[in-house]
């Protein structure tokens, strides 16, 4: 949500977004200025994220229950276990029972879910999401940047050596070069990001799915159209407001997480030529660091 222009804007500007989901969003989301996730978890996160009614859990109801008349009113299978039998039996029946009565993996949870920001789903994978999450991030600060620099100065793939000045032999994969095939991982992470921040504003997390947006998409109207672009967009070399902000909350944090991608020493990065070649690396503007 943090990488979101539109939710940037509308806290920035006080303008409402035309998307009643989106101005659902940017109206629960709490403070996204604060860079403390921690905080912000305690503080809003986990109000917003969290179930209001407790899930139904399995519970014993006793021995010689007579369960004529319906006990609970949520979606029950009621079963009599005989305890006179071995539990490996008693394991392999219920097993069966539940294959013929449970959606299995149809079931969808998130239907049954009473939180504000009900999860997209549970399966996901939270390294991909970070992951993509530093692409888009590299992106948004550097976008002089190739897709295969990206990739490389993230580690994403670390088996594929792609600098300059690097010995290396020139192996092909399916007819790809090393660098082509790093940009092709990178640029899917890249698209998978921003998909995942067009659902985010609109209260789905995570989701990964693709979304289209019209080119005339104008999330505040066509009043503050000109306004939100000139905010949000860099122009003839010029960082957008936006941008800036984006430099000032992420690019400490984006050089740091370059360093440990690629387990430099960070000490060795504290005299001033060091830490230019640095910055150089992680721009874009050169491959080389010694």
């Amino acid at each position: 949500m943090r990488l979101s222009p539109v939710l940037w804007f509308a806290r920035e500007t006080g303008a409402t977004p035309r998307d009643k989901g989106i101005a659902r969003v940017a109206e629960l989301s709490g403070d996204l200025r604060q860079k403390d996730f921690a905080k912000w978890w305690r503080q809003t996160g986990k109000v917003i994220f969290a179930e209001t009614i407790e899930p139904p859990i399995v519970s014993l109801l006793g021995v010689d229950v007579d369960i004529r008349s319906p006990i609970s009113t949520t979606e029950t299978l009621y079963l009599e276990v005989p305890l006179s039998i071995s539990k490996e039996s008693i394991l392999q029946q219920v097993r069966e029972i539940l294959r013929i009565n449970h959606a299995g993996r149809a079931l969808d949870l998130m239907d049954k879910s009473t939180a504000k920001f009900p999860l997209h789903t549970h399966r996901f994978r939270l390294n991909r999401i970070e992951i993509s999450f530093w692409v888009l991030l590299y992106r948004l600060l550097y976008r002089q940047t190739f897709d295969w620099q990206i990739g490389d100065r993230l580690q994403i793939a670390p088996h594929l050596k792609v600098r300059e000045g690097i010995q290396v032999d020139q192996r092909r994969f399916h007819d790809y070069t090393d660098r082509s095939f790093l940009g092709a991982i990178t640029g899917r992470h890249l698209y998978k990001a921003r998909y995942t921040v067009l659902h985010a504003e609109r209260g789905e997390f995570p989701n990964l799915e693709e979304i289209k947006l019209s080119e005339r998409y104008q999330p505040f109207g066509l009043r503050l159209q000109t306004e939100f672009r000139e905010a949000t967009e860099s122009r003839n070399g010029e960082l957008s407001a936006w941008n800036e902000w984006l430099h000032k909350e992420f690019a400490v944090d984006l050089m740091n997480k370059v360093i440990e991608s690629n387990r430099f020493d960070s000490s060795e990065f504290r005299a001033s030529r060091p830490t230019k070649r640095l910055k150089e690396f992680v721009d874009g503007t050169s491959d080389l660091l010694f």
